[in-house]
């Protein structure tokens, strides 16, 4: 298999399947989200964007994201190869604990073990809503009479206290008036892997760009978080938290802008029509993917999420666009959800259909080097 992220083919069959032969339901906890990845080699990630990939990837449950960081439990484990030195583990661990101190979350548990089938230390993050019931089991019984309950309810008639039962529900299902419903995306594209470029390339792109424009690029890191309390320092009111969406949400990660695209229209049953030109990204981005012929719309992404809402819904989006204003983080509408299965990918004039997540830039330029 190839570095990165496995294909949604090899997910299918290799994860996906085999856990639903054994499992009456994958998804015990209602609210988990999980990031996994080598730390301190070239072009690796940071130990604090896996973090925060673990707390964004809270969105693609489609569950409330709580607006207080302290309600979100942190679990980190550390593979690490046997001439690993122990001071090692002890920097990634002070590390993991900063960033979780600074940005006000809850608590977080650690554990490691050595192995000679890693090369260098891969860091794996949990992060599970606290709050309330939140986290609690969903017994067999009740998954039926939920299921039942969820048949005929429409999303605009559901109340606030009923919103968890509809979020489990809004995963695997698509809206009931797809033609109303846009595509919105809030954050930048590839911005944490330009981040990683910049920083692990250096020398090489210090011959293209001044010094001082790849200091602001290597900066972008500070846009790990989407919800609750990220690097301006100022939480996410609880009124303009996850719970004004009235639809699901997925976030952006491995594979970059594409993937994200991908894994959010199968996930909801139908086809995406998006506008390229339409998605947020920084120049910094384009220009260093142009040098290094990477795609930047593959590149890694952390920070970003897509939402699914009611263009209609012009108050509830209006409160979402000045939450995410308030925190330097953009919200543009790049498209809609069609009742076609196909993604439609525009620039332009240009029409081409969106194909099957490709291995993320990063990756494949680490494998250039390599080789």
């Amino acid at each position: 298999m190839k570095y990165g992220r496995v294909s949604p083919a090899v997910t299918d069959r290799s994860i996906i399947r085999p856990l639903a032969s054994c499992l009456s339901g994958t998804d015990a906890y209602g609210q988990t989200g999980i990031s996994s990845g080598a730390v301190g080699g070239f072009l690796d990630r940071r130990p604090e964007m896996i973090l925060a990939e673990a707390v964004n990837s809270l969105h693609n449950g489609g569950a409330d994201v709580p607006a207080d960081p302290a309600e979100i439990h942190l679990t980190m484990s550390a593979a690490l190869a046997p001439d690993t030195p122990e001071e090692t583990l002890k920097q990634l661990m002070q590390r993991c604990g900063a960033w979780i101190r600074n940005n006000g979350f809850g608590s977080g548990d650690a554990a490691a073990y050595v192995s000679d089938a890693v090369r260098r230390p891969v860091l794996t993050v949990c992060a599970q809503a606290q709050a309330g019931d939140r986290g609690q089991k969903i017994q067999p019984q009740d998954r039926k009479l939920q299921d039942i309950q969820l048949q005929d309810i429409q999303l605009q008639d559901i109340q606030p206290q009923d919103r968890k039962l509809q979020n489990r529900k809004l995963q695997n299902r698509k809206p009931p008036d797809i033609k109303q419903y846009g595509l919105y995306m809030a954050g930048y594209a590839g911005l944490a892997g330009t981040a990683i470029l910049a920083e692990d390339l250096a020398e090489e792109l210090s011959r293209c760009f001044p010094g001082v424009w790849l200091e602001r690029a290597k900066s972008f890191d500070r846009y790990l978080l989407i919800s609750g309390e990220g690097d301006v320092g100022r939480k996410m009111p609880p009124e303009t938290d996850r719970s004004l969406l009235p639809g699901p949400a997925q976030n952006v990660a491995e594979g970059g802008i594409l993937a994200a695209l991908w894994h959010f229209s199968g996930r909801l049953k139908c086809g995406i029509d998006v506008d390229l030109r339409r998605i947020p990204i920084r120049q910094e981005t384009i220009e260093i993917c142009e040098r290094l012929t990477i795609h930047p719309y593959q590149l890694y992404t952390c920070g970003a999420v897509l939402l699914a809402a009611d263009a209609e819904d012009e108050e509830r989006l209006r409160k979402l666009r000045e939450s995410y204003d308030e925190r330097d983080i953009p919200f543009a509408r790049i498209g809609s959800l069609t009742e076609r299965k196909a993604g439609i990918l525009r620039s332009g004039d240009e029409i081409r259909y969106l194909e099957k997540p490709q291995q993320d830039a990063l990756a494949v330029l680490a494998q250039r080097h390599e080789f």
